[in-house]
């Protein structure tokens, strides 16, 4: 009995080797052409094929047309990552040429911070940026001053640009008491 369990299994073992290997799988199709760039359709023949060498170079990729040979990825990756790491390994460089400028005398001489309050005239009018106390600067508008709600800050820097960004660049410069 055990011979003929043995006897179907190899039978069924040959079978399986003799059966043909299935079909191979039918090729992809080719991908859809490009889409044209905007506005090429309106053009004289004469004028496409002018055009035709120079957009034969480049693909479409949505709104941006980049060249064909053009790398997959940037040199240091997309996004915040991507600059991270440029500012990471341009540091050196940035620093040389910073001080370079610095020593120099190509930069603009930054004022120190004010003691008390620094004053401006903007087209908007009469701008004031104000310690209160020893931790924050208050911005205040007009004659007579009025504080502008919701604005504090710990920095002077951040006040002034907030400042100028709001009421405009200052005529005369800021005066600082």
């Amino acid at each position: 009995m055990t011979r003929n369990v043995f006897d179907s299994l190899l039978e069924a073992a040959e079978r399986l080797l003799e059966k043909p290997e299935p079909p191979a799988p039918e090729p992809a199709p080719a991908p859809p052409p490009a889409p044209e760039p905007p506005g090429l359709s309106g053009l004289p023949p004469a004028a496409r094929e002018a055009a035709e060498p120079f957009l034969r170079r480049f693909t479409v990729t949505n709104i941006t047309y980049m060249p064909a040979d053009a790398p997959d990825q940037p040199p240091y990756g997309r996004g915040e990552a991507g600059h991270q790491a440029w500012l990471l390994r341009n540091l050196e460089a940035q620093a040389a040429e910073y001080y370079r400028q610095r020593d120099s005398g190509a930069l603009p001489a930054e004022p120190s911070e004010p003691k008390r309050r620094a004053v401006a005239l903007t087209p908007a009018g009469r701008v004031e940026i104000r310690r209160d106390g020893a931790s924050r600067w208050l911005l205040f508008v007009g004659e007579p001053p009025a504080r502008v709600p919701e604005f504090a800050t710990p920095f002077f820097y951040h006040g002034r640009r907030e400042a100028e960004a709001r009421f405009g660049r200052p005529k005369g410069g800021w005066n600082f008491d």
